[in-house]
């Protein structure tokens, strides 16, 4: 008896499973901002010149109509001068908050908080709409016990927007695949380009999430660029504004952030190609640079100017000394990203991540589990519904770009960690019925999982 139904049907679990699963993920979502309290309201002030720091000053200067002026430079000369040091989204969240006067740091560590409690609820609907109930409540669970998650929001650190950002595109690419239609496709953009406000390398969604979720539909092929431009113009229409301002406000272009220049300058040097800092980045970097590649720079240049040549000094380091970063150093950011290259380095993980050793400790072994639970996720996903599978590795591969291009930090996997909580869950779940599949016996797929037309089972329920 065939009790699968076909991608499309938009029939609902029955009522009392519908509401036991809406209990258990709203159980869920509410220890994990427990879990996030506990950890953001028991922290310390951030030091002065931190990024916590930039964006909540820059969120009150958003509050008091002074834009987006540099925090740092305000408190050491009191002059408002404009930055795009780091991309804005996250700082007009925490500035939306000052101006309803909701502006302590307290405030703000409580909000972002919650903006950790709407990503775990979006991880267990991704988890439920492409497998099951149960493996959107397991990936929930991951998702709300995961250091690498809480952390930055505890932290006022933009990754958990970043998070939550990349887990809204998901979850409405998903959406695109049961339902193809102009309004899905502008949701889904709109939500990379609201991903690219808070982490620019999330702009690379535009083709690794929604290509091989355009390529996968059953649509005539007009009707699938047709799509695919409408998700393509959404997106652009959401950082155009900020775009525009960083291409023309400042003494040279500016895509989306000056800090994505500054960070070759402060990533390539003789600090981080060698001994402790191998791979990661220092604040010697500029000092040991610019001995060896002096450079002259007009007394008043700005922010522009500065990070250019930065880039510049970093660039040339790594051009001299190419093999070395061929055959160490990436491989040392890559390793550092996802927790296999010296991962219990304490100091790096205070200083970077903001994490004590017990959560750096915890962090590592959940991460290690939930990717070797994960491995399992894959393969199940690959024998037989690859549609699904290729949108939760897009951000594992841009993590692993931009660690190879900046540095190595597992900050930079938060954007993968809905991907990983997701296929870590279809790995335990896969686990849970082998283990209860007799031998003799062929158990039929759960009813509560779609499958896809007769050419490919892509397993999504609507």
């Amino acid at each position: 008896m065939n009790r699968t139904r076909p991608i499309g049907d938009f029939a609902r679990p029955a009522a009392r499973r519908f509401d036991a699963f809406a209990y258990a993920l709203a159980a869920i979502a509410a220890s994990g901002f427990v879990i996030r309290l506990v950890f953001a309201l028991g922290r310390p002030d951030p030091v002065f010149l931190s990024d916590s720091n930039f964006y909540r000053i820059q969120g009150q200067f958003l509050a008091a109509g002074n834009g987006f002026a540099d925090p740092f430079t305000f408190i050491i000369s009191q002059r408002l001068v404009p930055t795009a040091f780091h991309p804005p989204l996250y700082s007009l969240y925490l500035g939306g908050l000052s101006w309803l006067g909701l502006d302590t740091i307290s405030h703000h560590r409580i909000a972002s908080c919650a903006l950790g409690v709407v990503t775990i609820v979006l991880i267990g609907l991704i988890g439920r709409q492409i497998r099951s109930p149960r493996v959107g409540i397991i990936a929930a669970a991951i998702a709300a016990a995961t250091p690498n998650l809480w952390v930055p929001d505890g932290i006022l650190m933009s990754e958990g927007m970043g998070a939550l950002m990349t887990a809204a595109s998901l979850w409405l690419a998903y959406r695109l695949l049961v339902a193809p239609n102009f309004a899905r496709a502008a949701g889904l953009g709109v939500a990379i380009g609201l991903a690219a406000l808070v982490r620019p390398e999330t702009v690379a969604f535009s083709v690794l999430i929604v290509v091989p979720i355009l390529l996968a539909v059953s649509v005539p092929n007009r009707t699938r660029v047709a799509l695919f431009l409408v998700a393509l113009i959404a997106t652009v229409a959401v950082v155009s504004p900020w775009l525009v301002r960083s291409l023309t406000i400042f003494d040279r272009p500016v895509v989306f952030s000056t800090n994505s220049q500054a960070v070759i300058g402060v990533a390539n040097c003789p600090s981080t190609y060698s001994g402790p800092g191998l791979g990661g980045w220092s604040v010697s970097c500029p000092a040991e640079n610019s001995r060896a590649y002096p450079i002259k720079r007009p007394p008043h240049a700005d922010e522009s100017v500065i990070a250019a040549e930065s880039g510049r000094q970093g660039t040339r380091y790594l051009m001299a000394h190419k093999a070395r970063f061929l055959s160490v150093v990436v491989l040392a950011r890559i390793g550092s990203t996802w927790s296999l290259f010296h991962p219990f380095h304490a100091a790096t993980a205070f200083g970077n991540e903001g994490k004590t050793r017990t959560q750096m400790i915890l962090g590592v072994v959940m991460v290690w589990t939930s990717m070797a639970l994960g491995a399992v996720g894959v393969a199940a996903l690959y024998r037989a519904r690859r549609a699904v599978l290729w949108p939760l590795l897009a951000p594992g591969v841009v993590a692993t770009l931009v660690s190879v291009t900046a540095y190595g930090t597992p900050r930079f996997r938060v954007i993968v960690e809905p991907s990983i909580a997701i296929l870590a869950a279809i790995g335990i779940d896969a686990l849970l019925r082998h283990r209860r599949r007799p031998a003799h016996t062929r158990v039929p797929p759960d009813p509560d999982t779609a499958t896809a037309t007769a050419t490919e089972s892509v397993g999504l329920s609507s």
